[in-house]
């Protein structure tokens, strides 16, 4: 009994082997009946009928296939030898072995057909410069031919150009004559530009009777003559801050400083919204002070209060970019643009605005009506603009002096202690802290300045113009 069992389990064992795939995550098993298609297997265990079935692996990985270099002339002929490499993989497994014999080497000829096919097409310069076009043109072709075979191109790149020794000493001499051109035009208009300066110049000069003259532009409105344009004497207001900053010591001159103000309001509704009781007047009085010492300044502004005004407002002081905003997302894109632009590069960033710490998570379009019931409304924190501002100024040179504002409530130590916390979550070089009792709906202010290594940079209590200029004396010692 035991001698029959023996071939008995030789035989199971070996239709088991026989009958038994395991196929990998990345491949297919197309399978054939008698010879004839009879479907496609997935991924895992697969069991087949030995004798009938006939189980062909397809992998379906990305294959990197080199072309090989190929000789070819040129559309303007110039004879060249070029390669590329070649990104392609299999969708239709069973296209793939029933379409074609050998698909590997089917795409490759083809690859290499294609190649000398559009490289021949295209001029030298093309080949040089427009390479992204061909490659693209190239992958097309193949991709278009191959689709029968269930292929997918996914990315041809031309490799190397390999130029005659001749081609390439004519180049060199192209490109160093293409060089003196341009220096020879450069140098002229050069010449040019400094002759329109030295006239422009000198027109000035014989108009001002003396060097460290304030120009002050005249505004558009109506003029004597019953016009309205440009021409009309500027605002009193305006010339005299003119005179003040003119009669400061310039300390900030040649300083761009970003300064935001005002609080933030979050909509609700039409009606409706989320804000604080920030009058903004600290802020203006920094964009003054600033002003006034010689900074170009850029300010971005929430709703200010009522008794909240200054003439940098009206947008007349060239020197003085001002940017209305509502919301904390407003104010996050405004301080966004204006901290990207490498053309207005920013050396001190000074955040004084009271940005709302939420908002509605979904603004209604209409008026929310009384019903007697009560209301819930779900509200999701602001950006935080500062914190995002210290990550990205964080371990980077030549970057924005960055200071807080923080208004807190509780007792001097407390504040001390909030303080030190904020200033390392956000990342800042300075914080100015305030408790509410001192600052809210007052003309005057309290601060402590807190500095990275938590030590008090200065304590000062005075009107919020005093407090401005301490505060930009720190900037000016610091920068």
């Amino acid at each position: 009994m035991a001698v029959i069992l023996v071939p008995v389990a030789i035989v199971a064992l070996l239709l088991f082997k026989t009958s038994v795939f395991i196929l990998k995550e990345y491949e297919r098993g197309v399978i054939f009946r008698f010879g004839r298609y009879a479907g496609t297997k997935g991924p895992g265990l697969n069991l087949i009928i030995p004798g009938v079935d006939k189980l062909v692996r397809v992998d379906q990985r990305t294959i990197t296939m080199d072309i090989p270099t190929q000789d070819v002339i040129t559309r303007d002929n110039v004879s060249i030898k070029v390669n590329a490499v070649l990104y392609f993989r299999v969708v239709g497994p069973s296209n793939a072995i029933i379409q074609v014999e050998d698909y590997l080497y089917a795409t490759s000829q083809l690859a290499q057909t294609t190649l000398r096919s559009v490289c021949g097409e295209a001029e030298l310069d093309d080949l040089l410069s427009k390479r992204d076009e061909l490659n693209l043109r190239i992958q097309e072709i193949i991709d278009h031919q191959t689709e029968p075979w269930g292929i997918k191109v996914v990315l041809v790149e031309i490799k190397q150009i390999d130029l005659p020794q001749e081609m390439q000493r004519a180049m060199a001499r192209q490109a160093e004559a293409e060089r003196e051109r341009r220096a020879k035009i450069t140098q002229a208009e050069g010449e040019f530009q400094a002759a329109e300066k030295l006239t422009s110049a000198a027109e000035i000069m014989s108009r001002t009777p003396a060097s460290g003259v304030q120009v002050i532009e005249t505004q558009e409105g109506f003029l004597a003559c019953g016009w309205i344009g440009a021409g009309r004497l500027a605002d009193p207001r305006i010339i005299v801050r003119y005179i003040k900053r003119a009669a400061s010591p310039p300390d900030l001159e040649g300083k761009h400083i970003l300064i935001t103000a005002g609080p933030t309001r979050e909509a609700l509704d039409p009606v409706r919204y989320v804000s604080n009781r920030s009058s903004g007047k600290m802020g203006i009085e920094l964009a003054e002070e600033a002003f006034r010492r010689g900074a170009n300044v850029t300010l971005i502004h929430g709703p200010l209060a009522g008794d909240v005004s200054s003439e940098l407002l009206s947008g007349e002081i060239p020197e003085v970019k001002v940017t209305a905003i509502t919301s904390a997302l407003d104010l996050q894109r405004a301080v966004a643009k204006v901290v990207n632009d490498s053309v207005a590069r920013i050396d001190v960033v000074i955040m004084a605005a009271a940005v709302a710490d939420y908002r509605s998570e979904e603004s209604s379009s209409e008026k929310i009506k009384r019903n007697g019931a009560g209301l819930m409304l779900e509200l999701v924190p602001t950006p935080d603009i500062l914190a995002e501002l210290g990550e990205k100024f964080l371990g980077k040179i030549n970057t924005p002096m960055l200071i807080g504002f923080a208004l807190e409530t509780g007792t001097k130590q407390e504040l001390i202690q909030k303080l030190a916390k904020k200033i390392k979550d956000k990342k800042v070089d300075y914080i100015v802290g305030n408790l509410a009792d001192d600052s809210l709906d007052k003309e005057s202010n309290s601060v402590i300045i807190l500095n990275k290594q938590n030590i008090i940079t200065a304590e000062a209590t005075g009107s919020k113009t005093e407090i401005a200029s301490r505060i930009l004396d720190i900037v000016r010692e610091k920068r």
